[in-house]
């Protein structure tokens, strides 16, 4: 199998899982971008993953670098395709669907039943990048900062990620 018809398929596996919360996905993205397939390090994926956050739109942008550091630019449009073509699909049925139906009681039952689901997913999300982003002591203290300066002052997360990113560089400038 040619390997945008392989990155085609394995992101439309995963979009298709993720209908609504991408970030659900996140732990079985990277296990199979890291492990399964063997196309990216934890490392690149969780930078990846946090260049992605960075521009602005969907939070997962970060499929069409992982696209593309597979296969270039056609690699990136066929991850892109496949994480966002299927659900979009899927939500489009469902919105008309949704819009019929979200006043009976069981609607309502399986609406709630689903956050904590979701927090579940989002967990592990975490957990996921984590691993991939806290190797010694300075990241781990720096993610630390960074979750209290976020938490005490509510400060703009992208300004957070910059000066995180800052204090990266200076520090492995330093180490070397």
């Amino acid at each position: 199998m040619s390997e945008l018809l392989e990155l085609l398929l394995v992101f439309a596996r995963l979009g298709l899982l993720s209908v609504g919360a991408a970030f659900a996905v996140l732990p079985e993205m990277a296990r199979q971008l890291t492990e399964v397939h063997d196309w990216l390090t934890p490392r690149e994926f969780t930078d990846g993953y946090a260049l992605g956050q960075l521009a602005p739109g969907p939070n997962m942008l970060a499929v069409f670098f992982y696209g593309h550091r597979v296969a270039g630019l056609p690699g990136a449009l066929m991850a892109g395709l496949g994480m966002f073509g299927p659900p979009l699909l899927i939500a489009l049925s469902v919105t008309r669907l949704w819009s019929s139906v979200s006043h009976t009681p069981w609607a309502q039952a399986a609406r709630r039943a689903l956050v904590p689901v979701g927090a579940g997913l989002m967990a592990s999300g975490v957990l996921t990048l984590s691993r991939g982003a806290l190797h010694d002591a300075f990241t781990l203290a720096l993610a630390v900062v960074a979750l209290l300066v976020l938490y005490r002052w509510r400060v703009n997360p992208a300004l957070v990620v910059v000066i995180g990113g800052l204090l990266g560089a200076l520090h492995a400038l330093l180490a070397a």
